[in-house]
C-alpha cells in the first residue's frame, strides 16, 4: 500500500470512530432515567460536546506542525476514550458535560480536525477525494453507532454501550498511529484577508451554526 493511501486509510478510520459522537440520541433517554433529570438537561451534554468540537477544530491546527501525527492520533483516541470512560461513570449531569461534552467533544474535535489536514496533505492531487472521504466516514459513524449500540443499550444499559465505544475508538486510534506518517504538517497557506462583507457572512453563518449547536 502506497504511503499516501496508508495515511488517507488512517484518517478515514479515525474520523468513523469519532464520528460516533452524533450516535448521542441513542444516551439521551437513558441518561433522563439515571441523572434524573429532563430531556434539556441530558442533551446539554452534546450541545457542549459541538462547540468543543467546533472551537478545538478553530484553534487546534497549529498543533499539526508541531507534534508527530501518530502522537496527535494517539492523543485525540486516548482523551476521546477517556471523556467516554468518564461519562459511563456519571451519576450527575456535571459528570456527564465534563466527560462527554468536554473532554469528548474536544478531543474529538482534535482528531477529527488532524484527519481532514493530514488526508489532504497525504495526496495533493486528490485532495477533494480525501477530504470527502474523511467527512463521508465521519457522518458514517454516527450513524453506524446509531444501528449497533442501540440494542447494546438495551441489553446492558449506557454506561456499557460508552465503555464498549470507548474501547473501539482507543483501539482505532492506535491503528491510525501505525498507518499515518510520521512527520508534522508541513503545507501553510497564505494569510486569509478578509473583506467586511466576508466577516458579516461569516458571523452570519456561525452564529447560526452555534444556535444549532446550543439546541442540541
Amino acid at each position: 500500500m502506497r504511503p499516501p493511501t496508508r495515511t488517507l486509510v488512517g484518517c478515514v478510520l479515525l474520523s468513523g470512530a469519532l464520528g460516533t459522537m452524533h450516535a448521542y440520541s441513542l444516551f439521551i433517554e437513558p441518561f433522563e432515567s439515571a441523572l434524573g433529570v429532563g430531556r434539556g438537561g441530558a442533551s446539554s451534554a452534546y450541545s457542549v460536546a459541538l462547540v468543543s468540537l467546533t472551537v478545538v477544530v478553530l484553534v487546534g491546527h497549529p498543533l499539526f506542525r508541531w507534534v508527530p501525527g501518530p502522537l496527535i492520533a494517539l492523543v485525540a483516541a486516548g482523551g476521546a476514550a477517556l471523556g467516554l470512560l468518564v461519562a459511563s461513570t456519571a451519576t450527575s449531569l456535571t459528570t456527564l458535560v465534563i466527560g462527554y461534552g468536554v473532554m469528548f467533544g474536544a478531543f474529538n474535535g482534535l482528531g477529527y480536525a488532524f484527519s481532514l489536514q493530514r488526508a489532504a496533505e497525504a495526496d495533493p492531487d486528490r485532495r477533494g477525494l480525501a477530504l470527502g472521504l474523511v467527512t463521508a466516514a465521519y457522518a458514517l459513524g454516527g450513524a453506524s453507532a446509531a444501528i449497533l449500540l442501540g440494542g447494546k443499550i438495551t441489553e446492558n444499559g449506557a454506561p456499557d454501550a460508552l465503555r464498549l465505544l470507548a474501547i473501539s475508538i482507543a483501539v482505532t486510534g492506535i491503528a491510525t498511529s501505525l498507518l499515518v506518517g510520521t512527520g508534522r504538517a508541513t503545507t501553510r497557506g497564505p494569510v486569509a484577508r478578509l473583506t467586511r462583507p466576508d466577516i458579516r457572512l461569516v458571523a452570519r453563518l456561525w452564529a447560526a451554526y452555534g444556535l444549532a449547536a446550543f439546541a442540541g
